[in-house]
Formats: structure tokens, sequence, C-alpha cells
């Protein structure tokens, strides 16, 4: 039978068949990867780097996201990065990444073929907080991809983070650019800290924190004395050091449980010039002199205590306020 040929409308039809087909086959299925809300690191399948906020975003340009391998000294919180459900109603399953060190998150910035990676604060505009959200899909041996909903396009095969080439080098930029098959867009999240409820689980097996929350049992607030704290930021620094005899409370468990806390969950932001309060715990002086009972504060008024910022563990979020709920006894 002799083939007939195509004319102008047959031929339209055809290549729009053809290219809402190509469409379709482009669109990957992915299984969403649903992270634990707490902080990590993001290691790069390339190599042995991480995503890093280079300098904390304070040299020239400006809040710079680039790969850098391990960082064990002061700068390690540019590497973590506290990832949690956004809980966004027309972004279901949307995550907020915010850098520990700046609080600020993790951005896309720019327009398509053009984006970049930044952080910024949290946003209020609502395209502006697209920006902020990103999906985690499955992908193999443990690692997933990670993908901005702002710049996701309608085929979804854009907006996917990525390490702009393969190499195990520092300073590689960090992208947002479309899918590919590359290790470049493969991230391992590596958990670096207890989640609130795990910390404060741990916190019941020490007796000073038992006994004081026995008596607040429905209140997730504790308050914990200057020596305890200086004590686990000793042990922080140094491995396996003997314990001041003063301290023989904790045994190394227990310490290993604060040193984590105060590893993964300080800030900088969060001390102020008598107090540094981390996962519901307050560290505190009175008059210049560390207390040595958590009821060691017990006669300094609200107002005095203004700067603290308190943790709360139900919540997972810090606030420079104490919880209206709380009466004075919990904290004076």
């Amino acid at each position: 039978m002799e083939q007939q040929p195509l004319n102008n409308t047959s031929l339209s039809h055809l290549v729009h068949q053809y290219s809402d087909l190509s469409i379709i086959m482009s669109v990957p299925e992915f299984t969403p990867y649903v992270p634990a809300t707490g902080i990590y690191l993001f290691k790069n399948a390339s190599g042995e780097t991480m995503m890093d906020l280079i300098n904390g975003g304070d040299t020239e340009p400006k809040n710079v996201i680039k790969s850098y391998s391990r960082v064990t000294n002061t700068g390690f919180r540019n590497q973590y990065w506290y990832t949690v459900d956004a809980h966004d109603q027309n972004e279901a399953g949307a995550f907020h990444i915010v850098n520990i060190r700046t609080g600020t998150y993790l951005h896309a910035d720019g327009d398509e073929g053009e984006y970049s990676l930044t952080v910024k604060p949290k946003a209020s505009e609502v395209t502006q907080q697209k920006r902020q959200l990103w999906y985690f899909y499955e992908a193999a041996d443990k690692f997933c991809k990670i993908q901005n909903v702002y710049a996701k396009g309608d085929n979804d095969i854009t907006g996917f983070l990525t390490l702009a080439e393969q190499s195990q080098e520092n300073y590689v930029p960090i992208r947002v650019s479309s899918l590919n098959e590359e290790d470049t867009q493969l991230w391992l999240l590596n958990n670096r800290a207890r989640t609130g409820a795990e910390i404060q689980k741990m916190a019941e097996h020490i007796p000073l924190l038992k006994d004081a929350k026995s008596l607040l049992p429905t209140l997730p607030y504790l308050q914990m004395p200057n020596p305890m704290y200086i004590t686990i930021c000793k042990e922080a620094k140094a491995k396996g050091d003997i314990l001041d005899p003063n301290h023989a409370r904790f045994d190394q468990q227990q310490i290993f449980a604060f040193k984590e806390a105060v590893d993964m969950w300080a800030n900088a932001s969060l001390k102020a010039d008598k107090f540094f309060v981390l996962t519901g715990l307050a560290f505190g002086e009175k008059n210049g002199s560390p207390q040595t009972s958590v009821w060691g504060l017990e006669d300094q008024s609200l107002d005095e205590l203004k700067d603290i910022a308190f943790f709360d563990i139900l919540k997972a979020s810090f606030s420079a306020d104490a919880p209206t709920f709380a009466p004075k006894s919990v904290f004076f």
C-alpha cells in the first residue's frame, strides 16, 4: 500500500503528540524521602565534601554555598543544616533547610536558567517562601535528591541541588540545576544531633534534672547550673577528660548526650551576657558567680532575665521569651 505524504495538519498533530509524550517520559517518578527533624551534614556523592556556607556568609561574595571538606574547628556550624518540615499548606512534604550558624534559610535566588544558591532570612511573601522550600527524594545507597519548589518547573526536572562539577576539591559551587544522573545531585544526610525528645529522655537519667522535673512534670523547661556547662564544654573539646570530682554525678554516657547538645545545637546568636541556653536547659551566672543549684536564680526577676533564649523541646525551636504558661517558680 502506497504511503500517503503527511500534510501540514497531520505533521503538526504528530509533532504535538510526540512532544507531549517526551514531556510525560521526562517526568521522573520520585519516591519522597522524609528526613527526621534534626541537624545534618549534607555530603555530596562525588567525594568527601559537604555543603558549606563559606565563612558563615561574612565575606564577599556574600552567602556563597560551596563544597568544603569536613570541618571540626569553630567553623563547623557553617556545615550544619537544620532540616524541618515547613508545614506549607500548598506544598505538602516540603522542608526548610536552615543554616545553624546564621539561622538563615537555604534559598534559590534568580530566575529560570540563572538560579544561584544562597541563604536569606525566613521569607514572608509567598513567591519568596517557595524559594526556601525543598523536596527530598529517595535515591540509591541511602542518598537523596533535593529539589527546590520554586525552581522545579512545570515538568519537574529542574531545580535540583547540584555540585557544579564532579570533584573532591573545596570551594566547588553548589547550584540549582536541571535533573541529571550524575553523583553531583546525590546527597547523603548525616545526622549530627539527637532530637529534642532524645536529649530530654537522656536528661531523665541525670538525678539533678530528674528531681527538678519531677516537681514540674508538665513543663518542657529546665535550668542547669553554669559549672555543669563548663564541664560539658571541656568534655566537648577533649574527649576522655577526667571529670572534676565535684561533677561526678555525670557519667560518660550522660556527658555524651550533653556534649552533643553543646556541639550541635549551640548557636552564637543564643549567647547573652549571663546566660547560655540550649535544649531546654538554662546555664547561668548570678552576680558574676556560677550557680551551683538548679534553683540558684530564684530571686532574679523576669525583667533581669529578659535576654535569655529558651529552647522549647515540644516545639523544637528557640524563643527569646519565657513561656507564658509557666509560673515564675519554674525559672526563678
